[in-house]
């Protein structure tokens, strides 16, 4: 897989070139990880998913990144809820372009007999998509991007589908035109090294990673 490239981009994305630049950081990143400090990156919660998006959005030669922030309102009884202000992340591809990032962790799952996904990627980008219209108008850009990131864990069967065969599922399923999609996978010294860390058996080994993004356009 390495020597072909590794993420899509749909068309429905302004910058096209430079979100293909992110998504590439965003994998040299987890690469320069496993090499410093030979475990993976991308195995554990939301937030360090987020960080290294955010540390390759400064990689770029024009863009940045802005951690978001939580505004928590308590309300009264029969009180119909107000916008929250916040989501996870603001990135800046390019001095013209900040987006909304709301992002949400699950777990890469192997496709069905008939190569088929279950639903609960497009749950989880679905809800990331609901939390964006929820934001205070105060603090919206242009648009917002849903995200889910889905670690891969080998199954324990004698047989387990490989990461390569799981990409291609969701390349199938997410290669839309408002669909960003990008996978990494990682060095076999730094899986390996990780799930005897954790002491997780030798076949249940997180081997890869992959985003799967969807664009969440502002109402004009």
């Amino acid at each position: 897989m390495g020597a072909q490239r590794s993420f899509h981009v749909g068309k429905a994305f302004r910058f096209r070139e430079d979100w293909g630049k992110l998504l590439e950081a965003w994998a040299e990143l987890l690469s320069a990880y496993e090499k410093k400090t030979g475990y993976i990156g991308y195995w554990a919660n939301e937030r360090q998913h987020l960080a290294c998006l955010f540390a390759a959005a400064h990689r770029l030669d024009k863009g940045g990144a802005e951690m978001g922030f939580s505004i928590k309102r308590r309300r009264k009884p029969g009180q119909k809820e107000k916008p929250r202000g916040e989501c996870d992340l603001w990135l800046h591809l390019n001095p013209k372009v900040r987006v909304d990032v709301e992002a949400k962790v699950s777990w890469a799952v192997a496709p069905d007999k008939k190569g088929n996904l279950p639903d609960q990627v497009r749950s989880r980008l679905a809800e990331a998509e609901q939390q964006l219209r929820r934001m205070a108008p105060t603090y919206c850009s242009d648009y917002g991007l849903a995200l889910c990131f889905l670690p891969y864990r080998l199954p324990s069967r004698t047989d387990p589908i490989s990461f390569e065969q799981v990409v291609d599922a969701y390349r199938n399923e997410f290669m839309g035109e408002h669909h960003l999609l990008a996978w990494h996978e990682g060095s076999e010294e730094a899986v390996r090294a990780t799930a005897q860390a954790w002491g997780e058996p030798e076949k249940r080994r997180y081997v890869g990673v992959i985003l799967v993004g969807k664009l969440v356009r502002r109402p004009q």
